[in-house]
C-alpha cells in the first residue's frame, strides 16, 4: 500500500484519493488494485521465473536425450570391442594350443635325441675300453712290420722278373695250356 493512513477516517491519504468525497468503497477498490497490481507484478515475475524454468528444462530434456543417444551409441561401441575382445581371445587361444603342440613335439623330438646321445655315448664309452686299444707304439709296430713285409714282397717280385723265371713261368703256363 502507498500513502499513509488518516486514523479518524481509515481513508488513505493518496493523491488520488485525497478528495473528501471518496467512500470506504473506492478505499477498498484502491486497496484491491493495489493488490492486484502487486499480484500482477507477482505473476509477471513468477511468468518470467517459470519461462525461464521452461527454457531450461527443454534445454536439460535436449541435453538428456543427446546423452541418451550417446549412451546408446557407447553402448553398441561396448559390444562391438567386446566382440572383437571374445574373437581376438579365441584367436590366441588356438595360437596357444598350436604352439602347445610344437612345444610339445619338439620337447618329444628333443627325448628322442637324448635318448639316442645316450646310446652312442654308451656304444662309443663301451667300444674304446683299454683292454681293446693299442697303443701308439703298437701301432707304429704293427706299421712296420707291414712296411717291410710289403717291401720284401716286393723285392721277391722285382728279383723274379729280373730272373727271368717270371717269363719262363708265363711261357710254360701258356704252353700247358695250349696243349693239355
Amino acid at each position: 500500500m502507498s500513502g499513509s493512513q488518516n486514523a479518524a477516517s481509515d481513508v488513505p491519504v493518496d493523491s488520488f484519493m485525497s478528495s473528501p468525497r471518496a467512500t470506504k468503497q473506492e478505499v477498498h477498490l484502491s486497496k484491491e488494485q493495489q493488490e492486484f497490481e502487486a499480484l500482477k507484478k507477482v505473476h509477471h515475475k513468477t511468468a518470467s521465473e517459470l519461462s525461464r524454468c521452461a527454457t531450461h528444462c527443454s534445454k536439460l530434456i535436449s541435453q538428456s536425450e543427446q546423452d541418451q543417444i550417446a549412451i546408446k551409441d557407447l553402448r553398441r561401441t561396448v559390444q562391438n570391442l567386446q566382440a572383437d575382445m571374445e574373437h581376438e581371445a579365441d584367436r590366441f587361444q588356438a595360437k596357444i594350443h598350436e604352439l602347445q603342440k610344437t612345444l610339445q613335439s619338439a620337447n618329444e623330438g628333443h627325448e628322442k635325441l637324448q635318448k639316442q646321445f645316450l646310446q652312442l655315448k654308451t656304444e662309443i664309452s663301451s667300444s674304446t675300453r683299454i683292454g681293446n686299444h693299442m697303443t701308439d707304439e703298437e701301432v707304429r709296430n704293427e706299421i712296420n712290420d707291414i712296411y717291410h713285409q710289403l717291401q720284401g714282397w716286393a723285392v721277391n717280385v722285382v728279383r723274379y722278373v729280373k730272373s727271368g723265371q717270371y717269363l719262363i713261368t708265363k711261357v710254360r703256363k701258356a704252353a700247358e695250356a695250349n696243349f693239355f
